[in-house]
């Protein structure tokens, strides 16, 4: 079994998940009870896409080693791919429990309160991810966008102070500080960063909507519409993105659409 692992994983470093499932799924004909089987397994799953499979594996680790940090951080991350926060917010909050050096896991978990817009209890926890390491790029971008939420926009972009250029050029670095800027009337070089940012090619869809929104800001409301409708291709019921192509519609003077586009952020907008 041992060597089946040894497989598994050098395929998994090499982002063959296919072949790894097939190895894992010998050591599990083997010992079925394997919890670094099962895990890897749901890891595997997790990477395609597969995340209620994931889950499922992970439950199974998890009832033979009940107090295994990696596998609460695993169950967290399937969770959160099913939308299912509440549930994803707790697995993390358990891997800390058991782990409380596992930054990865902090880091999540402040994530997923800013989703939730719980800004002050990711703030709290993102502070205590840099005291530990005041280096941790992530942390840093995911402070910025909480003091963004908070409405602290001096905050936000000290954050960055201490960057080196590079990592200033970084696209979500650049969302972050334009948001900023604009927010307090520095708009001559928001507009800059935000192009800056446009112009990488590895955007996530929260990263686009962010764009789009900063985009109306500056009456760019086509450039905006037509980035909302590349995360709307990808999520059609992202509401965020509903609801900036809504006000790039409305810049645009085109009503009857935006009228249509309204309707659906409604009937999408949490009671």
């Amino acid at each position: 079994i041992e060597a089946l692992h040894d497989a598994a994983m050098a395929e998994i470093q090499q982002e063959r998940f296919d072949q790894a499932i097939e190895y894992l799924s010998k050591a599990l004909e083997i010992e079925p009870k394997n919890p670094a089987s099962l895990a890897n397994t749901g890891y595997c799953h997790l990477k395609h896409d597969k995340p209620a499979k994931a889950l499922e594996l992970f439950d199974r680790c998890l009832e033979i080693k009940p107090n295994w940090h990696i596998a609460f951080y695993n169950r967290g991350m399937a969770l959160h791919a099913l939308e299912r926060y509440d549930d994803a917010k707790a697995a993390f909050e358990k891997g800390v429990e058991f782990q409380p050096d596992h930054l990865e896991a902090k880091l999540n978990l402040a994530t997923i309160n800013l989703e939730t817009y719980r800004v002050d209890e990711a703030i709290e926890q993102l502070g205590e991810i840099l005291d530990r390491d005041p280096d941790y790029f992530d942390a840093k971008i995911n402070l910025s966008k909480a003091y963004n939420m908070k409405g602290q926009w001096r905050q936000a972009i000290q954050v960055f102070e201490d960057l080196d250029a590079e990592q200033l050029d970084e696209p979500d670095v650049c969302l972050e500080v334009s948001k900023a800027l604009n927010k307090i009337g520095i708009r001559y070089k928001a507009l800059p960063l935000l192009e800056k940012a446009l112009e990488a090619d590895n955007l996530t869809l929260i990263n686009k909507t962010d764009a789009a929104s900063l985009l109306c800001s500056f009456r760019r409301y086509e450039q905006a519409n037509l980035l909302a409708d590349e995360v709307l291709d990808e999520e059609p019921e992202n509401l965020e993105a509903l609801r900036v192509k809504n006000a790039a519609l409305i810049g645009q003077g085109r009503v009857d659409e935006a009228i249509e586009t309204g309707i659906k952020s409604f009937e999408l907008a949490p009671s």
